[in-house]
């Protein structure tokens, strides 16, 4: 029997960690490169693109040829856009920042996609609350009925087992490694992306505002000693330039700062 649970997640979104988690208390493959289980039917299966069959998933859309939708439990997991473009595409041979950016639309399609389902039990799951987080991944579990309560596990061990998996598939950036989005390219993405229709899906777009500005907070703590403005949305200060340019680019998303 096909799955009928799914999991949007675009690229670098936490899926593989969830996906562990999910084969360890269960038993169950899931969708992708081998972990734990290599054969059997899969748990649920999963989208990076909804608009796309994805390598090595079952999932072959949202409806049916009738037009009725296919699952009855959908998971949606979100992570700062920024983090996320910059995990997946910065530092990539071939990849350009336009050729991301073009591919990157798939971010907001699935936010649109996602709230599109009616019939569906749906959730949203963010990557800062679940990713190495026992409380936020045992959420996502019993969210597919899952009872983390029915086998021991060390939660430690757990997240150490599948970095060493991710190190041994994927290989690792350092700090020192890691491309950083410039000022212009982060306004790019955020243009485009409150430029879709996916802001319709209002309480999702506010907690990933949320989480941008999160993103900036470091910024604001290495330069505490220049001047500050303030949000009165979300009741953070904000160092002066560069961030007053960032304040111009969060407003697309229907936030004011007042300088």
């Amino acid at each position: 029997m096909a799955a009928r649970f799914l999991v949007i997640s675009f690229q670098r979104s936490g899926l593989n960690w969830l996906r562990y988690c999910t084969e360890y208390f269960t038993g169950v493959r899931t969708p992708g490169r081998k972990q734990i289980i290599a054969e059997g039917s899969v748990f649920f299966d999963r989208a990076h693109d909804v608009q796309r069959k994805p390598g090595r998933s079952d999932y072959t859309g949202l409806y049916d040829a009738s037009g009725a939708e296919i699952y009855e439990r959908v998971a949606l997991l979100l992570r700062n856009p920024y983090d996320c473009f910059t995990s997946h595409y910065l530092g990539r041979a071939g990849i350009t920042f336009r050729k991301g950016l073009e591919r990157f639309e798939a971010y907001a399609v699935n936010i649109i996609k996602f709230d599109a389902l009616k019939e569906a039990r749906k959730r949203v799951f963010f990557f800062e609350d679940f990713i190495n987080n026992e409380e936020g991944t045992l959420g996502f579990l019993r969210f597919f009925d899952i009872d983390p309560s029915a086998r021991l596990y060390n939660f430690s061990e757990m997240i150490e087992a599948s970095h060493a998996w991710y190190r041994g598939h994927h290989g690792l950036f350092v700090d020192r490694e890691r491309p950083e989005l410039k000022t212009k390219e982060r306004t790019a993405i955020a243009r485009m992306l409150s430029g879709s229709s996916a802001r319709r899906s209002s309480t999702i777009w506010a907690a990933i505002c949320s989480k941008i500005l999160s993103h900036h907070r470091r910024i604001r703590e290495q330069s505490n000693s220049a001047p500050q403005f303030r949000s009165h949305t979300v009741g953070l200060n904000f160092p002066a330039p560069p961030l007053r340019r960032f304040a111009r680019t969060i407003e697309l998303f229907g936030y004011r700062f007042d300088g």
